[in-house]
């Protein structure tokens, strides 16, 4: 699709699927019953200050990180929205732990050590396997010279290995009751998937199939390691 100029299409076929979702959720989730109280009451719990701020922090972050990788991490542009955005984030923590009435982010949940191991699972591992998604196709277009289309292919088989691993962490928890292992388990295999990308990707040799492998192993942990840690949130 991307290939021949109709990446729109792309977004197209979604539609049904999307719509496919949504009536799944709509027939299948059961909601808990809605509060009576008076929608004044129910505006006044929301944590707005923290909201803005957060929002605010989040897009400093985004347009620092954004023009220093494009253009200069020494211009002013950059250096404030990276500087002003450290300070709301700190700014953000002090309003949800010490002033707001009901802050959707409280501070007995954010520095939680077991709750923040897992924010920190997710945070780095995600980062590091949607860094290599990023530059994996942009490899195999400059050094096998496929198309976008033959390059999107070859990551079909991690796709669907993430979304295999986490129905397999999901039936695992179900069985054992237990995630800590298997979360480990997960991040092992992850890291064991992007080592054999970097070798067989010019690191020690070049070789289409081990990257692949390597990819669906990087694909099965992540989708594990997601699933478990967003259980261990839950717990």
């Amino acid at each position: 699709m991307l290939a021949s100029d109709s990446f729109h299409r792309a977004f197209i076929a979604q539609a049904p699927i999307c719509v496919l979702a949504f009536t799944a959720v709509s027939i299948i989730l059961k909601l808990p019953p809605q509060e009576n109280s008076h929608w004044k009451d129910k505006l006044r719990r929301i944590d707005f200050p923290g909201a803005i701020i957060l929002v605010g922090a989040v897009l400093g972050f985004l347009l620092g990180l954004d023009r220093g990788s494009n253009v200069s991490w020494t211009i002013p542009v950059t250096i404030i929205s990276l500087s002003v955005s450290a300070i709301l984030f700190v700014l953000f923590v002090v309003v949800e732990v010490f002033y707001a009435a009901e802050p959707f982010a409280p501070g007995h949940i954010i520095f939680d050590r077991t709750f923040f191991s897992s924010y920190g699972c997710n945070f780095f591992s995600f980062g590091g396997w949607l860094a290599a998604l990023f530059y994996i196709p942009l490899y195999f277009q400059a050094v096998d010279g496929v198309s976008a289309t033959v390059a999107g292919l070859r990551l079909l088989p991690s796709i669907l290995a993430g979304v295999s691993g986490s129905l397999f962490a999901g039936f695992v928890m179900k069985w054992t009751g237990k995630f800590y292992w298997l979360t480990v388990a997960a991040y092992s295999l992850l890291t064991l998937g992007v080592t054999t990308i970097f070798l067989f990707s010019g690191g020690a040799t070049e070789s289409l199939v081990p990257m692949i492998m390597g990819m669906v192993l990087s694909g099965f942990g992540n989708g594990i390691g997601v699933t478990s840690t967003l259980i261990c949130l839950s717990k």
